[in-house]
């Protein structure tokens, strides 16, 4: 009876559009097809931030503090979270990591993908998609023609995959996930479908997901420093590639974003501890600041109003309230009531249980 409850009160927040692709997804399988790769050539951006550590030779990998040595792709002995993150191949972008190793690991992907169950996964598809692209682009001179033309078809395979399984049924932070990896390999395949699907998408998500205070909806601090690591990526490649239009309206995101990460980041720059975040998996603040200075944005603070976050500092105290919860908080015999709804009921897997914490640090 508790489980149906539950069950209930989840479907209940659901739109009819998730609710559909829930069960069609369910009923109808997408298998990985065979394409007449489109013209590319290697999307030469502005040098992109590196990842975090997490692979060790030979063939050891550390994700979410557990270390595993490499056993397959579909390996679930550390949780079906370690399996993805595997499959990101975020370790391809690492400091250390030589062009030798990298190719390694994509050649044995390539090889493994008619039984890689969770490498097909849409999400998967779309983080990888983006690592592989960087990584082409930082190795370029050194991809042979014939190994390039494994690689791309392979990768636009992939990505024609993700196009039939974008992540209508569960939305938020996996659906612009889905834009950004599409939108960037549209460019680097020249792929005017494919850009033209993903540009809409892209403007829509964001336009649903980016508040107007620059914070984004699902509001985890490590979330948002992450979605605008991969938008600056997107303008990364459409500047690069002339599109002036999209460049616009990628860049008042972009600005967007940065303007609230200023307001909330902390006085040594690191982000409150606000739901899921952690340290160690997103670009630090400084990266990402550097990042924007190499695409030459500039931006100012955004005072934090729809994100429900509220900030005090004093000389050894800071704190940030976050949403979900009414604080009172007595100032100088001021009374403010903080509240807000602005966390998408729409994205349940999301909805984060510190929801309405208290964060303080202390100099």
């Amino acid at each position: 009876m508790a489980n149906n409850i539950l069950i209930v009160n989840t479907i209940k927040h659901l739109r009819l559009k998730q609710i559909y692709y829930q069960l069609y997804y369910r009923l109808f399988s997408h298998k990985l097809m065979e394409y007449n790769v489109p013209r590319q050539s290697s999307l030469r951006m502005v040098s992109v931030i590196a990842k975090w550590y997490c692979y060790n030779v030979p063939k050891t990998f550390t994700f979410l503090n557990l270390i595993g040595d490499f056993k397959s792709w579909n390996d679930v002995s550390h949780g079906m979270l370690w399996a993805y993150n595997l499959n990101y191949m975020d370790w391809l972008l690492q400091p250390d990591m030589t062009f030798e190793q990298g190719s390694e690991w994509v050649e044995r992907f390539i090889t493994d993908l008619p039984t890689n169950r969770i490498g097909l996964d849409p999400y998967p598809i779309a983080l990888r998609s983006i690592n592989w692209i960087k990584f082409i682009g930082r190795h370029h001179k050194k991809v042979e023609s014939n190994r390039l033309q494994r690689w791309n078809d392979s990768l636009y395979a992939q990505c024609k995959l993700l196009e039939r399984k974008l992540e209508y049924q569960l939305l938020g932070n996996h659906l612009l996930e889905d834009a950004y990896a599409l939108f960037i390999a549209s460019i680097y395949f020249s792929d005017k479908k494919m850009y033209d699907k993903a540009s809409c998408l892209l403007y829509k998500e964001l336009d649903e997901q980016i508040l107007p205070d620059g914070s984004h909806y699902e509001q985890s601090p490590m979330y948002h420093c992450i979605l605008l690591d991969r938008l600056l990526d997107c303008y990364n490649a459409s500047i690069n590639r002339g599109h002036e239009k999209m460049c616009e309206l990628l860049k008042l995101y972009v600005v967007r974003m940065l303007g609230h990460l200023e307001s909330i980041v902390w006085k040594d720059d690191t982000i409150p501890l606000l739901n899921d975040s952690a340290y160690g998996i997103a670009p630090t603040v400084s990266e990402l600041r550097a990042y924007a200075k190499r695409l030459k944005l500039e931006w100012t603070p955004l005072p934090m109003k729809e994100c429900g976050y509220r900030k005090l500092c004093s000389t050894h105290l800071e704190a940030t309230m976050s949403q979900k919860t009414r604080y009172r908080l007595y100032i100088s015999s001021v009374v403010k009531d903080i509240y807000s709804k602005t966390m998408p009921r729409t994205v349940p897997t999301n909805i984060f249980i510190d929801s309405g914490s208290f964060y303080p640090t202390f100099q």
